[in-house]
């Protein structure tokens, strides 16, 4: 938790720009509870497929989330057709991954 430090499960689909590994969500009129916890405590465990990994969660700010945001809503339609109908600009959160399988 962004202010507990508490660890939470938060099932999101993995999702790729080039190489570049990201999450994303829906927002309407705030952001979820999972991006707050990530910019607070951005040291995650991430799990694709049957692997795990460590890594360490960006959240996009400025001119790099207009950047980015503006590929990604042009790749994904799902994402595009949400944006279009609220306000809030989409939470965007690059991952890096730092090892494989540390279990």
């Amino acid at each position: 938790g962004a202010r507990t430090g508490k660890r939470h499960v938060v099932p999101l689909a993995a999702l790729h720009r080039g190489d570049t590994l990201y999450v994303s969500s829906f927002a309407e009129d705030r952001y979820p509870a999972w991006y707050h916890n990530v910019r607070a405590h951005p040291e995650v465990i991430v799990e694709i497929g049957d692997r795990i990994h460590h890594g360490t969660a960006r959240a996009l700010t400025g001119a790099e989330y207009d950047e980015f945001a503006a590929e990604v809503l042009r790749d994904n339609s799902l994402l595009a057709d949400f944006q279009a109908t609220v306000a809030l600009p989409i939470p965007l959160v690059v991952l890096t991954l730092h090892d494989h399988d540390p279990n």
